[in-house]
């Protein structure tokens, strides 16, 4: 039977779900942009959400070693990570973090105890790489300023074997090429995998990284003009940078996944205004693509169980679910009755004047916060913030 991707019933964030993570076919976790830990049971038919986290929390990043502990990363908000050790039922600050990188965008967990965290997203802004030996209670600090001026996402193979991507050249991203940076030393000293291999454009840089069990490695390239990615045959010892050739010119990608080495996938923000939401596919391990559109919106993460797969999913402005086409109907999205809802707009637009933003604040409501980012994640305003407002 065929495999086919629907949306589950995961709530719609204001502006999206980053990330994913699943245990098995049927149990898994999201974070999204309204600072909402999301659990399914059932396979994404249903979603809890299990803990809501302080106001101006913008959830970027999640990843579990078992069912009961687990981390979530967070680009603003007043702390930067998390950690769970009874399942999700309560999530604890992690306050002794080192001061940079001063938003989370990358996480990969080795075991219980074995932690790596990476970031920071913005070329004026020191990244830094940090790791853990204790689930989280005592860190070291990786100055990474010589290898990058930006970095996204990591993983590691082991304890000691990693890779960190993202870009160097800022402090602006016009001026920025890729990076992917490897590690055989538990981050003590690193690599740039790409110097002197590829010509590549200014206003360009490494995003997410996956390999699959094979040893073979991807990574997509943001850039709001183009769509391209890297491509390794070679357990991540040398890329090949790949364009991205569909027939809609797909640009300033983020998320990528691929079920072996020829078929594959990628999405994201789909132009550089940011409204497009373009996917893609492959089936020829990259080489070329076709519109892909039915995928999913605004892609930035994609997860798959199993070897071969069994299930996938990707996240996005919602979650959604690649499965055997026999899958149950959708059921209807998440309503909260008491706790934080969204008012704001669910699709994005460009304006150079004045914006207003109407709000309906229904009778009862206890508290009111209105808050703004920009399409990075940076926290740029808090426009009202009160409690007991009036109604209407």
């Amino acid at each position: 039977m065929a495999f086919t991707w629907n949306p589950t019933g995961a709530p719609h964030a204001s502006s999206r779900t980053d990330d994913i993570w699943f245990f098995n076919e049927d149990h898994g976790w999201a974070g999204n942009s309204n600072g909402q830990a999301l659990y399914t049971a059932d396979g994404g038919n249903t979603w809890a959400i299990m803990h809501v986290f302080p106001a101006r929390t913008y959830l970027r990043c999640v990843a579990f070693s078992s069912p009961t502990h687990g981390w979530i990363g967070a680009l603003s908000g007043p702390y930067r990570l998390y950690r769970t050790t009874d399942g999700g039922t309560t999530w604890t600050p992690i306050i002794n973090l080192p001061s940079t990188p001063n938003a989370i965008c990358g996480l990969w967990v080795v075991s219980d105890t074995i932690v790596y965290a990476s970031g920071t997203n913005y070329p004026d802004r020191p990244p830094a790489a940090i790791k853990s030996t204790d689930g989280g209670s005592t860190w070291t600090h990786f100055d990474m300023r010589p290898y990058a001026s930006l970095l996204v996402d990591i993983y590691f193979r082991d304890e000691l074997h990693g890779w960190v991507v993202g870009g160097s050249g800022g402090p602006t991203r016009p001026k920025v090429k890729p990076v992917v940076l490897y590690t055989e030393d538990g981050g003590q000293t690193w690599a740039d995998q790409l110097a002197g291999q590829i010509d590549f454009p200014y206003g360009e840089w490494g995003w997410k990284i996956q390999f699959l069990q094979d040893g073979t490695g991807f990574v997509s390239l943001e850039n709001f003009d183009e769509g391209a990615i890297l491509k390794s045959v070679d357990g991540g010892i040398s890329w090949t940078r790949l364009p991205v050739n569909d027939a809609q010119r797909n640009a300033n990608l983020e998320g990528i996944g691929f079920i072996d080495s020829n078929h594959g996938w990628v999405g994201g923000w789909g132009d550089r205004q940011f409204q497009g939401g373009y996917s893609s596919e492959t089936s020829n391990a990259g080489n070329t693509w076709r519109n892909a559109n039915h995928v999913g919106k605004f892609i930035n993460r994609f997860r798959f169980v199993g070897d071969p797969v069994r299930v996938g999913y990707a996240s996005g402005d919602t979650v959604y679910k690649y499965a055997e086409s026999k899958q149950p109907a959708l059921i209807q999205p998440l309503r909260l009755a008491g706790p934080p809802r969204v008012v704001v707009n669910e699709h994005a637009e460009v304006v150079t004047k004045s914006l207003g933003v109407l709000l309906d604040v229904p009778k009862g409501t206890q508290h009111l916060s209105v808050n703004l980012w920009d399409r990075f994640g940076a926290h740029v305003a808090t426009l009202v913030d009160e409690s007991a407002p009036i109604s209407g």
